[in-house]
């Protein structure tokens, strides 16, 4: 009984059928910015707006400020990017937030190049009123 080859196109098939749905903007910044042997990872981030891994963090952080002038602007970089890291400072070592839920934040938020920048600060200014995990003072009633 001959075997059908279906199984092994539609596997030969599947690398085709993943890229198919990036959009323009998404291959154009990836091809720019993004070296060939990361190229996939590179489109996946910016769909999915997640950060870059590679392992030159250098090359890295060139690239995630190459995708975002490619997306945005180049001012977009003076708003939330690799550039503005250390504002994330700000965060770092909060005694409310034990677990640095916001530091984390702030910096995921600012290695994502394909986040709008205007998402970006809208992630970072909410982090403290929606991690339940920061210590808020109680409230006293004065009777």
């Amino acid at each position: 009984m001959p075997r059908s080859n279906a199984p092994l196109l539609l596997l030969s098939l599947l690398p085709l059928l993943a890229s198919a749905g990036y959009d323009k903007a998404t291959k154009d910044a990836a091809n720019k910015c993004c070296p060939a042997d990361y190229m996939r990872h590179c489109m996946q981030a910016i769909e999915f707006q997640l950060r870059l891994n590679f392992r030159n963090k250098a090359a890295e952080r060139e690239a995630t400020i190459c995708i975002q002038r490619e997306l945005y602007s180049d001012d977009s970089l003076n708003v939330v990017s690799p550039k503005t890291l250390h504002c994330c400072n700000v965060f770092a070592n909060d005694p409310t937030d034990r677990n640095n839920v916001c530091f984390n934040a702030c910096q995921n938020a600012s290695l994502s190049a394909s986040i709008k920048p205007t998402r970006k600060l809208a992630i970072i200014r909410e982090c403290r009123e929606t991690n339940r995990q920061v210590k808020r003072p109680r409230k006293v009633n004065n009777l």
